[in-house]
């Protein structure tokens, strides 16, 4: 990864000139940080949505003065714009006034044939019927040699209130041979059917998440939905693996909790664990407000969910972070954060696998820690410091 270059580009004497500078830039704020000199603003292309590639960025760095020093880094780059199932810009205009004029989808669908003949609609995805015949096309095993093709091992299209449909590769099932657990999450908002999209997969001894599939489902995380989501695992990874699977833990979302309950998720051991546990019962308990929390977290994260502390899976992630950014990516980079219609993402679909499937390949699964220098040195100061 190359280093960024930095070079004075302008003082701004208070924020509302920074604004303007930034705006006349075209850029947007990205983050805000704190240092021991003051606040530093990162901006980045208005636009990064469209162009991937721009690598402009602005930093302000706020003096005690109450002026901000401006630094720039790259320029603007629009030549490649990122791909979309999005119509072009003028066609959606014509389509919202044709839509505010009282047309129908119908009438509006000749008109934009009339006046864009060579735009291409696709209308293979129509309903159930279309649907299962899609899915029944891809439900066979890829042979071998196709690591990377799709395939559907298992799926339910009745209709848009009971669909669960079930896409991977012969690569990205590999990872089930190499561990126990699974990480699962869904995201929203990814088509126009308020349809859920379940991604699930694992994480290697260094942390990185390997994606094993992904399920478009009508459900959200029930437990109905986890019980099909095992059965079908454990049937097609055993097939394309030739060795059975077994799943030991399960990480799924949670609910909010306060600081005491981050505390004990840092536990190592069982042991200590089961006593953290009785003492924050206990401490919940002399407060009346939170008598149903405390009756809800007994119920559900301790007799029944209780191996969501550090110590309670050996050697791997006890949290679904790398599950979550991947979820970010899959609305920056596919969906391009809109709501698109089903059959525009079973193509999204398809190529977001794909990527995944060469990606587990280029970046095999690690079944061994690597320890940077950084982190034997802490480690090392440490130890020295305890003696």
């Amino acid at each position: 990864m190359s280093t960024r270059i930095w070079q004075d580009f302008f003082v701004c004497e208070d924020e509302n000139e920074l604004l303007a500078i930034t705006k006349e830039n075209n850029t947007c704020k990205k983050c805000t940080e704190q240092f021991n000199y003051g606040l530093c603003h990162t901006y980045i292309c208005s636009e990064y949505r469209k162009y991937p590639l721009c690598k402009i960025q602005l930093k302000a760095k706020q003096s005690s003065d109450g002026t901000y020093q401006l630094y720039l880094s790259g320029s603007h780059d629009h030549q490649q714009r990122n791909t979309t199932t999005r119509l072009p810009s003028p066609i959606r205009e014509v389509i919202i006034r044709l839509s505010d004029n009282g047309l129908v989808t119908s009438q509006i669908n000749k008109v934009m044939e009339a006046l864009h003949p060579d735009l291409s609609i696709d209308t293979k995805v129509m309903n159930a019927a279309h649907l299962q015949q899609w899915c029944l096309l891809r439900q066979n095993v890829p042979p071998p040699d196709k690591q990377h093709d799709i395939f559907i091992p298992y799926y339910v299209a009745n209709d848009v209130n009971d669909l669960f449909i079930c896409f991977t590769t012969r690569q990205l099932s590999s990872a089930c041979k190499y561990s126990s657990v699974l990480a699962i999450d869904c995201t929203y908002k990814i088509t126009t059917n308020e349809l859920s999209l379940l991604v699930f997969g694992t994480s290697d001894y260094n942390r990185r998440f390997y994606p094993m599939g992904i399920c478009l489902i009508s459900t959200d995380e029930s437990a109905d939905t986890f019980r099909t989501l095992f059965r079908v695992i454990q049937q097609w990874a055993s097939a394309v693996n030739n060795q059975a699977d077994t799943i030991s833990h399960v990480l799924a979302d949670g609910a909010p909790v306060e600081q005491d309950i981050f505390s004990m998720q840092l536990v190592f051991d069982g042991q200590i664990f089961a006593i953290a546990s009785r003492l924050m019962l206990l401490k919940s308990s002399t407060d009346a407000e939170l008598n149903d929390f405390r009756q809800y977290f007994e119920r559900e994260w301790i007799l029944s969910l209780p191996y969501w502390y550090e110590g309670a899976a050996c050697l791997v992630p006890s949290t679904n972070n790398g599950l979550e950014s991947l979820n970010g990516r899959i609305k920056k980079d596919y969906t391009l954060r809109n709501r698109v219609a089903l059959s525009a993402f079973l193509k999204t679909a398809e190529r977001l696998l794909i990527d995944w499937s060469k990606d587990s390949e280029e970046k095999p699964f690690q079944l061994h820690i690597t320890y940077k220098d950084d982190l034997k040195l802490s480690a090392y100061t440490w130890l020295q410091q305890q003696g």
